[in-house]
């Protein structure tokens, strides 16, 4: 196992568990029993949870398929994965509590780009190699 790899691994793993970690606090505080119910959710607790659980689980699969599928620029998909991964729950997050005009929702649309290279970078060379195997 390469260092990116498990760094791609590492990162999958702190954001499932940090994914589960604000799922369990958005169901603590609707618990009727602790608090009657009453207490409200914070707009930034939306789609928080599940960007992270989304992307973590995506970059989970490029670690467990990165030494197998590739032989260079792996040192820029890991960028693009982890940064992906975490731009878009932390922007998110910016834009809901700085207000929808701030620059932080640049960082959103960066974090989906991101998110989409690695996507892509994973499926072409994915493609190429299975062709190449087979011929």
């Amino acid at each position: 196992m390469s260092r990116f790899s498990f760094v791609l691994r590492l990162s999958g793993f702190t954001g499932v568990a940090v994914g589960f970690v604000v799922e369990s606090y958005i169901a603590l505080l609707r618990d009727p029993i602790l608090y009657g119910g009453a207490q409200s959710v914070p707009g930034w607790l939306g789609s928080i949870p599940t960007a992270l659980l989304v992307g973590s689980l995506a970059v989970l699969f490029y670690g467990t398929i990165l030494d197998d599928v590739f032989e260079g620029w792996v040192d820029l998909l890991t960028i693009c994965a982890v940064g992906g991964q975490w731009a878009v729950p932390f922007g998110t997050y910016l834009v809901t509590t700085t207000g929808p005009g701030s620059p932080a929702g640049l960082l959103v649309v960066v974090g989906y780009v991101f998110q989409a290279l690695a996507a892509l970078a994973v499926a072409i060379t994915y493609l190429r190699r299975g062709r190449t195997r087979s011929s």
